[in-house]
């Protein structure tokens, strides 16, 4: 899995992700991959809710 693009916070416009962006909390990033790599990734932060 991989960020392919993100946008930050209160922009319009997507950027093109590299390997070297620093993201930040409030960034939307969009990511590509298996399916299944996609959807682990996206329940990370519900599993930490769970855990605190």
């Amino acid at each position: 899995m991989s960020v392919v693009a993100f946008r930050r916070d209160g922009e319009d416009t997507w950027n093109i992700a590299d390997q070297d962006v620093t993201l930040y909390a409030n960034d939307e990033i969009l990511v590509a991959g298996s399916p299944r790599e996609v959807e682990d990734f996206s329940t990370l932060d519900e599993e930490d809710d769970e855990e605190g």
